[in-house]
């Protein structure tokens, strides 16, 4: 038995109401769009400044303790932070590279200023 196929997927810039976002779309469709995108697979092979990227997740899980360690505790007391560090720590770590990665793509795409 063989499991659902995954599929890659891949980051656009769009608009919305004269905006500009990036949406998450299928590499598929990736391939027809004109717009600035990057698929995952693009992005995480981007080089970025680890201690850069360490310094980013660490600011922000001090914020998510400072603004939301006692949202929720466990029957024994221990807050969500302190339960779920290791684990709310790597996700924050993987967005923040690929943000960072993003962030770096855009600058080099840039045509120079005059």
């Amino acid at each position: 038995m063989t499991g659902p196929k995954r599929t890659a997927l891949g980051i656009a810039r769009m608009e919305s109401a004269g905006k500009p976002l990036w949406a998450l779309v299928g590499e598929g469709a990736l391939a027809t769009m004109k717009a600035e995108r990057i698929t995952t697979s693009e992005l995480e092979a981007l080089p970025v400044e680890p201690a850069s990227v360490g310094a980013r997740v660490d600011q922000v899980m001090e914020s998510l303790e400072a603004y939301g360690a006692d949202l929720a505790r466990t029957p024994g007391g221990a807050g969500w932070s302190y339960v779920h560090h290791v684990p709310a720590r790597r996700l924050v770590a993987q967005v923040v590279r690929k943000l960072a990665a993003l962030s770096a793509s855009s600058r080099s795409r840039r045509p120079p200023a005059r």
